[in-house]
């Protein structure tokens, strides 16, 4: 996660509260992005108990504080995850059922 995202800065720490997520900060580049190196060295390994298990990579989709900037897609592929067309799909259906309820009034 951004140490400058909405999510880090803007969300009243929701993604512990009501995620249950530990998260780690790491400083953006100038366009919004994390550095590979600096994901890859913040990855915490899944041996040792004295540590949350790294599981989830948050990424900034249009990112304010450093100038509205979009992920690309050839950035999104060299992130150190998996992800299998289920969970593509799984996602994007989360997220057309979140738009349709949306406007629908629905929360």
């Amino acid at each position: 996660m951004g140490a400058r995202s909405h999510t880090f800065l803007n969300e009243g720490g929701g993604i512990s509260t009501l995620g249950g997520v530990h998260s780690c900060q790491l400083m953006e580049q100038a366009d919004g992005s994390l550095a590979l190196g600096d994901v890859e060295a913040a990855l915490r390994d899944p041996r040792d108990d004295h540590q949350p298990v790294t599981r989830l990579i948050e990424i900034e989709n249009t990112h304010n504080r450093c100038g509205g900037t979009n992920p690309v897609p050839a950035y999104i592929r060299q992130l150190p995850i998996s992800l299998t067309p289920a969970t593509w799909l799984s996602t994007w259906m989360a997220l057309a059922s979140s738009i349709r309820l949306s406007r629908r009034g629905w929360t």
